[in-house]
């Protein structure tokens, strides 16, 4: 004879699903000996068991999709690009490359003066080229006097 708890772990559920299942007339009846004690028969239960269809074991071969084929797009007759101009500056970011750095580090020389650069605005800087070939190679790099330009009160 099983007690509730025993049919849960037989049957890997919960002891609500066990009283649902009873209630939906898919467990056989239980064995009442008075108003609490409740008892399932082994047999039966392993009756239950045996008839549910167990999932087989075997990997499904995957059906195979056919692959969608891509469409080409039809590209918009544009104006050629214009090649880069080559100019005797770059910005921090390949600064930063050239050196193997981080961008922080940069700015930071170019806020303490070791290597000169130009502001356009912002947080915005462009470094000579050459500038920063001779600071690379280590060769020292004449700073730039900082200018403030303010507005004269009117």
């Amino acid at each position: 004879m099983l007690s509730a708890s025993e049919v849960c772990r037989r049957l890997s559920c919960s002891p609500r699903t066990v009283w649902r299942l009873l209630q939906a007339g898919k467990l056989p009846q239980p064995v009442r000996f008075n108003r609490k004690l409740v008892r399932w028969r082994a047999s039966d239960l392993d009756a239950i068991v045996k008839s549910i269809p167990t999932p087989d074991p075997r990997p499904q071969p995957k059906k195979e999709r056919p692959m969608p084929q891509p469409q080409p797009k039809e590209q918009p007759q544009s104006q050629p690009k214009k090649p880069k101009r080559e100019t005797p500056f770059i910005d921090p970011k390949d600064a930063a490359e050239l050196l193997g750095v981080h961008v922080s580090t940069i700015y930071r020389l170019v806020l303490h003066g070791k290597i000169p650069a130009r502001r356009l605005g912002g947080r915005r800087y462009l470094i000579r080229k050459e500038d920063m070939v001779r600071f690379a190679e280590g060769d020292p790099v004449v700073p730039v006097l900082r200018v403030e330009w303010r507005r004269e009160a009117e």
